[in-house]
């Protein structure tokens, strides 16, 4: 039944947890292993330039906006 409601709407069944967004959904949010694949894509974008660029409070103050935002993003 579930099969055949999803191929005439057009939808992927998926099963918990599951990433959206690029957000994990359905995982313990207390836990340090769901927060790492967030972490690490944050490191890797930020490591590219905040080196060159940012002072050591510049760096405190984004990662600070960044985490902030996340639960509004």
């Amino acid at each position: 039944m579930i099969i055949e409601i999803s191929s005439t709407l057009n939808y992927k069944h998926m099963k918990i947890p599951f990433v959206y967004l690029g957000m994990p959904i359905g995982g313990n949010p207390r836990l340090k292993q769901f927060w790492q694949p967030m972490i690490e894509k944050v490191n890797n974008r930020l490591s590219r330039w905040k080196g060159k660029l940012l002072s050591m409070v510049g760096r405190v103050y984004l990662i600070k906006s960044v985490l902030s935002a996340l639960p509004l993003y």
